[in-house]
C-alpha cells in the first residue's frame, strides 16, 4: 500500500544499513571488554549503585546512613538503575555492569547515525573504529560507572538540537526538552556545559550564521528557536535545582563538594598532568592518537570558519568537545587509571577526526591509510594498558586468593575485578566484626574509613540503620563538609585532602556546629595509615599483606592488597585478642 504506514520489512530495510555497519565495531567492543577487561575500573561503582537500591526498594535516595544525600555523581544513572532494578529484581551490581556496557554499545551505534547524516557512510565507519577500537571507551564501557553514558547522552544532544534548528518541520521541543534533561543529570558538570554549548551557539549565529540558514527558514524563525532553547535551558536547570534543593538540602551532589575547591592555577597544573599522563598512557606511538584528535577538531573548525556556514551539529560538536577538555583542566582530572573523563568527549572528537580525513577531496585510500595506523595503534593500546593499567583479570583467569570462601555472595564481574577482591576478606571480616560488637552497643556502631565503595556497600546492605559510616574524603556523608573547622581542608579528585590524625585534630577542636564523633571502627587500604591508627587508641584486629594476582596472568600491573581493621580498644573488654593476618594473596 502506497502512502500508509511503513510495513516491517520497509523498515528493517531503513534501518538495516546502520545496524550492519555497526555490527563489527560492537562485536569487537563487546569481545575485547568481555575477553580482557570484566572486571575494569574501582569500587567507586558501589557508591552510586546503593542510591538505586534504596530508590527501587524505598522510593527514596538515601546515602549509607538512611540520609536524604546524593553520594552518586550522576542521577540520570541513578534512576535509570533503580527502574531496571525495580522492573527486572535483578542484583543492581550486574544491572550497573551491564547497563554500561549496553550505553557503550549504543553510543557506537549513535555515533555512526550522527556522522552519516553529516559526512556520509565512509566517515561514519571511520569515526565508529575510532571510538571502538580506543582502549578506554572499551574499559570504561565495562566499568560499571556512568562514564559511557556521557558520550552517549552528548550525541543524542547534539543530534537533538541541530536537528530542532536546522529542520524546518521539526519545531517541537519534546525531544530538545528530553535531551537537555538527560545531559543535565548525567554529570555534575553538565549544566555548565550545557549552558556552555548554547551560549556558544547563539555567539556563532550572530557573529557568522545569519547569511547561511538552512532553506527554509529565516533569521526570525532561527533566532526564536535558539531563544526557545534558551529558556528551555533555563527552566529545566531552575527544575533541576530546585529539585536538589528540596530533596538534599544543596544545589550539587556531596562529591562535589568534597572534590571541588573551586579554580586555581594548581588545578589548572593538574588538569594538564592528567590530559597528558591519560595522553601518553597508551603505550608507544600513544601520542599520536590525541595529537590527530586535536588536530582533526582543528581542521573542522578552520572550515567552518573559513566558509563561514551555518552548521549547528558541526558546532555543537567542536562545543561540546572543547567544554569537556575545558572541564578536565579545570577539575584537576580524575585520579583513576584508563581516562576516565577523557571518554566523555573522545567518540565526538573521534566523530570530527573523522569528517576531517574524508572532506579535505584527498583520495579515499589515503584518508584509509592515516585511519588504518591510528586504529593499529589503538590495539597495541590495548595490549599495553592491560600489561600496565587494568585492574581487571581477564575472563579466562581467576584471581589467587580474595573471595574463595564465598564466591556465590559477589557477581562475575566483581569476581574478575583485582579491586573488589582485594575488599571481599575485609567485608568478611568487618561483617563478623560489626555482629560482635553489636551485641555490646545500643547505639549504631561508628565506621569511620577513606574507603567508601564496596565495603561500605555490603556491610550497609547487612547492617543498615545499625552502623552509620563517616566518610574521611566526604563523598558520601555530611559531617566534615558541613564542619566549619574543616573549611580549610583541601579539597583533590579524591575528596577531601585528610588523614585519621587530621581527624582526630578536628574531632578535639571542633565546637557545636559540627557532628564529628568518634568512630568504632576504622578500616583502610593504605599501609601508612596503620600506624595513625593504633597511635590513637585502636587496636589491629584484621590486617592482609600482599599484592592481588592473576591466575595465568603474570603480566598484570601490581594491585597492593594491604589492609587493616581496627576497633576502638575500650569496646574490647580485656579480651585477649591477636592480630589476624591474612596471607593468601
Amino acid at each position: 500500500m502506497s502512502g500508509g504506514v511503513p510495513s516491517m520489512r520497509s523498515r528493517w530495510s531503513a534501518a538495516a544499513p546502520w545496524i550492519t555497519a555497526c555490527a563489527l565495531p560492537v562485536a569487537f567492543l563487546l569481545v575485547a571488554g568481555v575477553l580482557l577487561f570484566p572486571g575494569a575500573g574501582h569500587d567507586d561503582t558501589h557508591i552510586a549503585y546503593w542510591p538505586a537500591h534504596t530508590l527501587a526498594d524505598s522510593g527514596r535516595i538515601l546515602n549509607y546512613n538512611g540520609e536524604r544525600v546524593e553520594q552518586g555523581s550522576s542521577l540520570l544513572h541513578i534512576l535509570l538503575l533503580a527502574f531496571l532494578l525495580k522492573v527486572t529484581g535483578a542484583d543492581v551490581v550486574t544491572l550497573g555492569r551491564i547497563a554500561g556496557i549496553a550505553a557503550g554499545t549504543a553510543m557506537l551505534v549513535v555515533l555512526f547515525v550522527f556522522v552519516r547524516g553529516i559526512a556520509g557512510r565512509f566517515a561514519a565507519h571511520l569515526a565508529v573504529w575510532f571510538s571502538a577500537t580506543c582502549v578506554y571507551v572499551v574499559y570504561w564501557s565495562f566499568g560499571g560507572m556512568e562514564t559511557p553514558f556521557v558520550p552517549l547522552v552528548g550525541l543524542l544532544l547534539i543530534i537533538a538540537l541541530a536537528r530542532f534548528l536546522r529542520d524546518p518541520a521539526s519545531p517541537s521541543l519534546l525531544l530538545p526538552g528530553l535531551a537537555m534533561a538527560a545531559c543535565l543529570t548525567v554529570r555534575p558538570e553538565s549544566p555548565i556545559l550545557l549552558g556552555g554549548m548554547i551560549a556558544g551557539l547563539a555567539l556563532v549565529y550572530w557573529r557568522a550564521g545569519g547569511s547561511r540558514l538552512p532553506a527554509g527558514v529565516d533569521r526570525r524563525v532561527m533566532r526564536g528557536r535558539l531563544a526557545r532553547l534558551c529558556a528551555l535551558y533555563g527552566t529545566l536547570l531552575a527544575l533541576l535545582l530546585g529539585f536538589r534543593l528540596w530533596v538534599f538540602g544543596q544545589w550539587s551532589p556531596q562529591p562535589v563538594r568534597a572534590k571541588f575547591g573551586g579554580l586555581s592555577w594548581a588545578a589548572l597544573k593538574q588538569g594538564l598532568e592528567y590530559l597528558s599522563g591519560s595522553a601518553g598512557g597508551m603505550g608507544p606511538g600513544s601520542w599520536a592518537l590525541p595529537g590527530a584528535l586535536a588536530i582533526g577538531c582543528a581542521v573542522v573548525l578552520g572550515r567552518l570558519l573559513q566558509r563561514n556556514p551555518w552548521d549547528p551539529g558541526l558546532w555543537l560538536a567542536l562545543l561540546y568537545t572543547g567544554g569537556g577538555a575545558a572541564f578536565v583542566l579545570g577539575s584537576g582530572g580524575d585520579w583513576m587509571e584508563g581516562g576516565r573523563f577523557l571518554v566523555h568527549f573522545i567518540p565526538i572528537a573521534g566523530a570530527l577526526l573523522a569528517m576531517a580525513l574524508t572532506g579535505t577531496g584527498r583520495k579515499m585510500v589515503s584518508s584509509m591509510g592515516v585511519a588504518f595506523v591510528l586504529i593499529g595503534l589503538e590495539l597495541w593500546g590495548i595490549h599495553h594498558f592491560m600489561d600496565h593499567k587494568s585492574s581487571s583479570c581477564p575472563a579466562w583467569s581467576e584471581v589467587r586468593g580474595g573471595c574463595n570462601g564465598d564466591p556465590a555472595a559477589y557477581s562475575w564481574f566483581e569476581r574478575h575485578s583485582r579491586i573488589n577482591q582485594r575488599d571481599m576478606p575485609v567485608i568478611r571480616a568487618l561483617d563478623r566484626w560489626t555482629t560482635r560488637i553489636e551485641r555490646r552497643k545500643r547505639e549504631p556502631i561508628l565506621i569511620l574509613s577513606g574507603q567508601m565503595g564496596m565495603v561500605p556497600y555490603y556491610i550497609a546492605e547487612r547492617h543498615f540503620g545499625r552502623v552509620r559510616f563517616i566518610d574521611l574524603r566526604g563523598l558520601v556523608e555530611r559531617s566534615l563538609t558541613d564542619c566549619p573547622a574543616a573549611r580549610g581542608v583541601g579539597r583533590t579528585p579524591m575528596g577531601l585532602s585528610l588523614d585519621y590524625s587530621g581527624y582526630f585534630q578536628l574531632l578535639e577542636a571542633q565546637d557545636s556546629a559540627c557532628r564529628l564523633s568518634r568512630p568504632d571502627f576504622i578500616f583502610d587500604i593504605m599501609s601508612l595509615y596503620a600506624g595513625q591508627v593504633t597511635a590513637l587508641g585502636y587496636t589491629m584486629v584484621y590486617r592482609q599483606r600482599g599484592s592481588v594476582t592473576c591466575v595465568d596472568f603474570p603480566g598484570a600491573p601490581f594491585v597492593d592488597a594491604h589492609a587493616f581493621i581496627a576497633v576502638r580498644s575500650e569496646l574490647l573488654g580485656g579480651e585477649d585478642l591477636r592480630e589476624v593476618v591474612q596471607e593468601n594473596f
